[in-house]
């Protein structure tokens, strides 16, 4: 079956939204998603950090972690394990939002990435093992061969201030 990212618009035929007409195109992956970020300690970060620094909060069984927005307008999606649990934690700069869910998808875990798609103005990310389009607002597959399947969101993936966070 053919990739949903390489589908003209006029064959996309396994979709749940008007994306046919919706979706705007950017680069494929012009914003290249962090993998397994590496983290420095709160103590060494209160100091590069400012309190007012823009953050995306993310904690899961007890583990906590600070995306750092600036960071985050350049790869919009990171693929992690936070608590144990394999997360992408997303952040769209056109709306400003963001939102965490579980990579798990039918018991196998994946990665996304950033489609170079639009849709209500906001990112639409791709599973790299089916390449089917997942809207950001809600964490539904929208267009391909998992189109109607929704991501588990059980985590709170919320903007504050770095002062906050700590």
């Amino acid at each position: 079956m053919p990739s949903a990212l390489s589908l003209p618009r006029s064959s996309l035929n396994r979709s749940l939204t008007s994306l046919r007409s919706s979706l705007a195109a950017r680069l494929r992956t012009g914003f290249l998603p962090l993998e397994d970020p590496t983290f420095l300690d709160v103590a060494e970060t209160v100091s590069i950090l400012p309190g007012e620094e823009a953050v995306v909060a993310v904690v899961i069984n007890g583990d906590a972690r600070a995306y750092p927005v600036r960071a985050m307008i350049w790869h919009e999606i990171v693929n992690d394990t936070v608590g144990g649990v394999p997360v992408s934690v997303t952040y769209c700069p056109l709306c400003n939002s963001a939102a965490t869910y579980e990579r798990t998808i039918d018991g196998n875990i994946t990665t996304f990435g950033t489609s170079g798609k639009l849709f209500a103005s906001a990112l639409v990310m791709y599973d790299r093992a089916t390449e089917s389009l997942w809207t950001h607002f809600d964490g539904t597959a929208v267009v391909g061969l998992l189109a109607g399947t929704q991501l588990t969101c059980d985590f709170k993936g919320s903007l504050h201030r770095f002062g906050e966070f700590v």
